[in-house]
C-alpha cells in the first residue's frame, strides 16, 4: 500500500509572466485558445469577462491582475485553462489565463516543499507548495483557495 508521501499526483504546469505554476489535473477541464469576452459591468478588475463554453457561460480571470503581475508582459499566444472548482458543494467552471501550458508531470507529496511565509511576493494561502523540477521551482496552486468564497460567489451571481 502506498503511503501519502509516495503516492503520485499529476499536475499541469503553465507559465505566467515568466513564473512557473502548476495545478492538480483533477481540476483541469480543458485548455482553450484565447478568445473574445463579454465584459461584465462592475465586475472585479481581474474578471476579463465571460465567454461561451459549449453553450455555457464561462467567467475568465486575468491571472496577471489576480496575481499582481505587470500586464505589459502578457504573452501573445495566451491560453485559457478551464477549471472545475467546488463551491458551496456545487461544481463551478471558471477560466484562468496563462501564457503557455508546459507539461503534465507527476510528483509525490515528498517532492513538495512548504512555501515560505516570509519574503514572498505571492499570497501564500493559495500556494500549496513548491516543487523543484528541471532546475526550476514550480509553485503549486491550491485551486480551492485560489478564489475566495466571496469571489466565487460574485462570479456566480455576476454571470447568471
Amino acid at each position: 500500500m502506498e503511503s501519502e508521501s509516495t503516492k503520485t499526483a499529476s499536475y499541469l504546469s503553465f507559465t505566467l509572466a515568466g513564473e512557473r505554476f502548476a495545478i492538480h489535473v483533477d481540476y483541469v477541464v480543458k485548455i482553450l485558445e484565447m478568445t473574445s469576452f463579454t465584459k461584465i459591468p462592475q465586475g472585479p478588475p481581474y474578471l476579463l469577462g465571460v465567454t461561451n463554453l459549449t453553450g455555457s457561460v464561462l467567467p475568465v480571470i486575468d491571472t496577471y491582475l489576480k496575481f499582481g503581475f505587470k500586464t505589459d508582459k502578457k504573452g501573445e499566444n495566451a491560453i485559457i485553462i478551464v477549471l472545475n472548482v467546488n463551491f458551496n458543494g456545487k461544481s463551478t467552471v471558471v477560466g484562468i489565463t496563462a501564457d503557455v501550458a508546459n507539461e503534465v508531470f507527476e510528483a509525490t507529496a515528498a517532492d513538495m516543499q512548504e512555501y515560505p511565509s516570509v519574503g514572498n511576493k505571492y499570497k501564500a494561502d493559495y500556494i500549496e507548495g513548491v516543487i523543484a523540477r528541471k532546475k526550476r521551482f514550480i509553485l503549486i496552486l491550491n485551486v480551492e483557495k485560489l478564489f475566495g468564497e466571496d469571489e466565487l460567489n460574485d462570479f456566480v451571481e455576476t454571470t447568471l
